[in-house]
């Protein structure tokens, strides 16, 4: 594996997957924000962000798409954010860099020509870049791989000319299950104006919202 492509991962426990959840202070919320890299634009242009090139899911491959267990199984999407600190940061720092994320997510969108989503593993980092987080876009296709119908449906049926969907998720000790968030940021207006040539032309090309099918193992 080369060197850019090494997984940063050390899990730890994490009071998602403990007994007894507390609530994050908000100072220490404030340190763990403070870790991430950030570096707002107003240049649709300027919108660049580290891609794990699918090295984030390496750990997670039996959690999205393992077909051992239903998706229900694999994949929870009711833990409280606010219950484990690398989540509610991971979620405060998309906030944060909503902006550029906007711009990023409609690049990819315009790059691989279909709707998808933007996800990002939590507690993973690029060995050179421990700092920020590393990025991947998964099309409608990919996506229906893991059965799972929220999953599906949230990047089947929005509008990528005006938002991007963004998923955070947090992998069990064991790789096998995740926590995962959603997150429906707004494609800024500087870039849709920008690119408004570029956004017709695939919008145009897309296929009918009923030939989105939904695939789910239940």
């Amino acid at each position: 594996m080369d060197d850019n492509r090494r997984v940063h991962f050390s899990p730890k426990a994490s009071d998602l997957w403990g007994e007894s959840p507390r609530s994050i202070p908000s100072k220490t919320l404030a340190r763990a924000q403070q870790g991430l890299a950030t570096t707002p634009v107003n240049d649709p242009a300027g919108a660049r962000f580290l891609e794990s090139k699918g090295a984030a899911f390496e750990f997670v491959t039996n959690a999205f798409f393992g077909n051992a267990r239903l998706a229900r199984e694999r994949i929870h999407w009711l833990f409280p954010s606010n219950k484990d600190l690398r989540v509610a940061a991971m979620l405060a720092w998309v906030q944060k860099m909503s902006f550029n994320l906007g711009s990023f997510g409609l690049l990819k969108f315009l790059q691989h020509r279909e709707r998808g989503g933007l996800f990002i593993n939590t507690v993973f980092r690029m060995r050179n870049n421990p700092n920020e987080p590393a990025l991947d876009w998964l099309t409608f296709n990919e996506l229906q791989g893991t059965m799972d119908k929220t999953l599906q449906e949230s990047v089947a049926f929005y509008d990528p000319s005006a938002h991007v969907m963004v998923f955070v998720y947090l992998p069990s000790e064991s790789g096998n299950s995740i926590a995962i968030w959603r997150q429906k940021i707004t494609v800024p207006d500087n870039a849709k104006v920008k690119l408004q040539g570029e956004i017709n032309a695939v919008v145009k090309s897309l296929r009918n919202p009923k030939d989105y099918v939904v695939c789910v193992d239940e």
